[in-house]
């Protein structure tokens, strides 16, 4: 089964074709040959700083997700405002057996190498200093 999730600020007027847009392109490259259909969740009025587990339709994402599902982010920021943030519910996906992706980024974080290349590219973002993400061993 393939999830797509939406988040949408309050000064967003509605949700845009290009995030419904962002996470069909990502399923049809997902597609393994057996055809897909994305069920879509969408929360509204939600800033990105409230876990996606304290959100209404995140809440109902996790517990639908099982094992072999795919859950695609129309933006990173849908899912969390923080590196930490994301990097802790991507992996808590993948210890379920679930895979996740955004739309909006390259990084393959469900991998160790690709969560550290994401961590390195914000880490020098930001600059070495106290908020530094550490990467995994």
């Amino acid at each position: 089964m393939i999830y797509g999730y939406i988040r949408k600020t309050t000064d967003e007027p509605a949700v845009s074709a290009m995030q419904l847009n962002a996470v069909l392109r990502c399923a049809v490259k997902l597609d393994d040959g057996q055809g897909y259909q994305v069920h879509f969740y969408e929360d509204t009025g939600i800033p990105g700083s409230v876990p996606l587990w304290e959100r209404l339709c995140g809440q109902a994402l996790l517990e639908a997700a099982n094992e072999g599902d795919r859950v695609i982010f129309s933006r990173m920021a849908d899912a969390s405002y923080t590196v930490s943030g994301i990097i802790g519910m991507v992996r808590d996906l993948n210890r379920a057996g679930v895979t996740v992706h955004f739309a909006d980024t390259a990084f393959d974080l469900n991998t160790k190498e690709g969560r550290n290349a994401f961590i390195d590219g914000y880490n020098s973002y930001i600059g070495a200093n106290s908020s530094a993400v550490a990467k995994e061993n």
